[in-house]
């Protein structure tokens, strides 16, 4: 990974990881479900037509699942806070400037993750008899479909990982021949040519997004000060804190972002002024501007970012 920054043609080019590192979380638990077979329905698997495809069974109430699937939502939105989609689909860009927050935040929902799995694991056989009781003719079909539940523990898991990744350098020749090699080589080019111009759209879209983010904040406060006539002190706290965290997270140095959060910050009205109309149209007018200016993307940095 290229640790300092090249300079060509007046445009600085950048690892992307010297400013951040891929998140991927990883959670799952058994769900609950079995597959549905034909003895289920009292037919031979012959009398099922081939159009049909059997689904699965439920072995247990959703209630059962309900903390373990809070948990995971709220684990994942967490990420998605703290973070930026990347160029693959699950995982995650994470500023370093907010990497810290989020891993506090994740090992937090961690600890509540296997707590609420211990409790799952000790309420299993009771949840299950009362399922089976729910279903009485469906006895001798349902029973013999739960897992052991010394076999359960190892569903259960709470993990994330943190990886960059690279363009490989090197082609190794010896296993293929020379017009390969060739072909192979010119491939890579062309691949990596090709990366490198989904990674620019990615910062476009990034930068992008941030913006979308402050018309957001814009568009919900004059929703509520269109409706209640003022700003509660919790709705221009949130404000901040958001407006906080995305500055932390405009890894990207982009001005036109930066000067929109200091101008919304200095703009914002006081406890004092909140309900004051004369405070507010200005304010309005502010935010109308603000909407205006960053509806268009200036792209106001200088680098282009690598993998390297």
């Amino acid at each position: 990974m290229i640790s300092q920054k090249l300079s060509t043609n007046n445009i600085t080019k950048e690892s992307i990881f010297v400013k951040g590192v891929l998140f991927d979380i990883d959670i799952g638990y058994w769900r609950g479900f079995s597959k549905l077979e034909a003895r289920d329905l009292d037919k031979e698997d012959s009398e099922i037509p081939v159009i049909f495809r059997l689904g699965h069974k439920r072995l247990l109430n959703d209630e059962a699942f309900k903390d373990l699937a809070t948990i995971e939502v709220r684990a994942r939105n967490s990420v998605e806070r703290f973070s930026f989609p990347f160029l693959t689909s699950r995982v995650r860009f994470i500023p370093y400037t907010t990497l810290n927050d989020l891993i506090t935040t994740v090992t937090e929902f961690q600890d509540l993750f296997y707590k609420a799995t211990d409790i799952f694991l000790f309420d299993f056989e009771l949840n299950k008899e009362n399922f089976i009781k729910e279903y009485p003719k469906l006895d001798e079909k349902l029973r013999y479909k739960y897992p052991d539940i010394l076999n359960l523990r190892p569903k259960f898991f709470f993990t994330w990982s943190l990886f960059e990744m690279s363009i490989p350098k090197n082609i190794k020749e010896q296993l293929i021949n020379k017009d390969q090699a060739e072909n192979l080589s010119q491939l890579y080019f062309n691949n990596q040519s090709q990366i490198y111009k989904q990674l620019d759209s990615w910062i476009e879209k990034v930068a992008q997004g941030m913006k979308a983010q402050i018309i957001d904040s814009c568009n919900y406060m004059s929703g509520i000060i269109k409706e209640q006539g003022q700003l509660r002190p919790q709705t221009l706290k949130k404000v901040k804190e958001n407006l906080e965290l995305l500055r932390n997270m405009n890894f990207l140095d982009d001005s036109q972002v930066n000067n929109a959060i200091d101008v919304l910050n200095n703009s914002l009205p006081a406890n004092i002024d909140r309900d004051t109309p004369s405070v507010l149209k200005q304010f309005q007018g502010v935010m109308n501007n603000l909407r205006s200016d960053l509806s268009t993307t200036s792209k106001e940095y200088t680098r282009k970012f690598i993998l390297d």
